[in-house]
């Protein structure tokens, strides 16, 4: 079944395009194809290099036939990051890449023919063309889509020539001058795509690539750009970014968004998914004083920002090898129950946002909070009403003890396994 199908997507897909350049040669646009026109198309169709894809599912993809598709990607649109999904072409092309290569080496086979098509007039078939080379571009190859990617004007190009550049880091010192180079694009976007490669510990040797994104985060005109920079500052391992957490944090002025950014990125300085490769003491110690900070208010402290604690849990399983590696490097000064004790302090306080609280009810369980624990807070919403009573019925349901059948609280965001890579 899933054959036949094939074949009536491909037949109906290649007789698309035979009809068009029919109509738009002998009646013009919107003309009615003639018989004479829809005979051709068949037989255009049974000539055409994806015929064989078309006629079964199991036919190798060829040269010929995976740069029919790509080249035919022309009549689709580009949006900010990718090819219109429901474009009858785009559809033929993913169902193209299905067949099994015809060439030995099918990553060399990809790549030569997307770097053949880097300077097509259509977005789609260059953005294409950029995704077919990935990650396996030799040094020449490389050499061109960084050409390419420094005349490309279409964001959605953009930022998929910077995911094969971003993934080569000390492959060309052209890449990391690239990276430099759209730090400073028009594009929103695209300087968060490279900035975020520039804070890849790969390219901590990138000469002034940290004081560009310290720079950035400061006088960046994209709120949105900074707060993104600031949750991802910990990344390249600096330990400069504690003073730009600081900075950001203690000021009671600064915007929630960027509040937000710093302290998610304060957060993975220490903890997270997946952990830093040297969890920062420091920024423990920041964390706790963040959270015992007040006054609380409806943006201070971040609801979405609190779940990410969770990772600070220590119960794991003795084969989970990357939580015991992180715990090893925080034991000697990592103490949950003081973490514990600050989240009640939010989960009580009722200036805080009401998400807020419950997602500090939320991590409190998960860091081994005891029923005592949630007994304690509960007696701060003794008359409870409104938004206080959501508070009330968390806690009720977390201090129920472990072994209860009762249902436990759906957790108001969910983490990935410790090895994950971030979200």
């Amino acid at each position: 079944m899933r054959a036949s199908a094939l074949a009536l997507r491909f037949a109906m897909f290649a007789s698309w395009l035979v009809l068009q350049s029919g109509c738009k040669g002998e009646g013009g646009a919107g003309a009615a194809p003639t018989e004479s026109a829809a005979s051709s198309a068949s037989a255009a169709a049974s000539a055409s290099p994806l015929a064989a894809l078309a006629a079964d599912a199991s036919a190798p993809l060829t040269v010929e036939a995976l740069d029919a598709a790509l080249v035919a990607l022309a009549s689709c649109t580009v949006d900010d990051r990718r090819i219109e999904q429901r474009c009858p072409a785009y559809q033929s092309f993913v169902e193209a890449r299905r067949h099994p290569p015809a060439e030995r080496d099918p990553g060399a086979m990809f790549a030569k023919i997307g770097a053949n098509h880097l300077a097509d007039p259509s977005p789609a078939v260059r953005l294409a063309a950029v995704e077919l080379i990935g990650a396996r571009a030799d040094p020449t190859t490389l050499a061109r889509v960084i050409a390419a990617a420094r005349k490309e004007q279409t964001q959605g190009v953009k930022l998929a020539m910077l995911r094969v550049v971003g993934q080569r880091p000390n492959a060309s010192p052209e890449v990391s001058k690239l990276l430099l180079e759209l730090a400073n694009a028009p594009e929103p976007l695209v300087r968060m795509e490279a900035m975020g490669y520039l804070l890849a510990p790969a390219m901590s040797g990138a000469a002034s690539a940290f004081e560009v994104v310290l720079d950035k985060v400061d006088h960046d005109p994209s709120l949105e750009v900074r707060k993104y920079l600031c949750t991802r500052l910990y990344r390249s391992g600096d330990e400069r970014a504690m003073g730009v957490f600081e900075k950001y944090l203690k000021d009671a002025a600064a915007p929630p968004e960027l509040h937000d950014g710093c302290l998610r990125g304060l957060f993975s300085a220490w903890t997270g998914y997946p952990a830093p490769e040297k969890p920062l003491e420091r920024a423990y110690a920041l964390t706790l004083a963040m959270l015992r900070a007040t006054p609380r208010s409806a943006t201070r402290p971040p609801w979405s920002a609190l779940s990410l604690l969770r990772a600070a849990r220590t119960d794991f399983p003795p084969t989970d090898r990357a939580s015991s590696a992180w715990y090893e490097k925080v034991k000697g000064w990592y103490r949950p129950r003081a973490l514990v004790s600050a989240l009640a302090a939010v989960a009580t306080d009722k200036r805080a946002h009401s998400l807020a609280r419950m997602s500090a009810l939320d991590v409190m369980k998960a860091l081994g909070a005891t029923p005592a624990d949630f007994k304690a807070v509960l007696a701060k919403y003794a008359r409870a009403e409104g938004d206080d009573l959501r508070v009330k019925h968390r806690a009720e349901l977390l201090a129920r003890p472990s072994k209860s059948r009762a249902p436990a609280a759906r957790p108001l965001a969910r983490p990935p396994q410790r090895g994950a890579p971030p979200r």
